[in-house]
């Protein structure tokens, strides 16, 4: 920020006028100029955060896809329930049978 002298005392109305004009002027480039930083680097942070955001997201897929592989070692849980009733059920039944041929 640069700073301005105030006019000398015998500077007339419109000398001063004027230097006010022109630290408004000085003062509203360096306000567009600040606002204008300040945007492209929110902006670069938002774009960092969603990138973190976005990576975190397949890190979590990731982990969750490990946990579900090491907690049923890759097989369906009703899969291999639904196999173990109906040879359950064979084998319940084949008891009567082999007593059967057996007598």
């Amino acid at each position: 920020m640069e700073v301005r002298h105030r006019p000398g005392a015998n500077a007339t109305i419109e000398q001063q006028l004027a230097m006010l004009k022109e630290d408004f002027d000085r003062l509203n480039a360096q306000h567009v100029t600040f606002v204008s930083k300040t945007n492209q680097k929110i902006e670069e942070q938002r774009k960092l955060l969603d990138e973190e955001s976005d990576a975190r997201k397949r890190d979590r897929k990731e982990i969750d896809l490990k946990i579900e592989e090491t907690a049923t070692g890759g097989l369906h849980i009703p899969s291999i329930g639904g196999v173990l009733i109906v040879v359950g059920s064979i084998l319940g039944t084949l008891s009567v049978e082999l007593a059967s041929w057996l007598t």
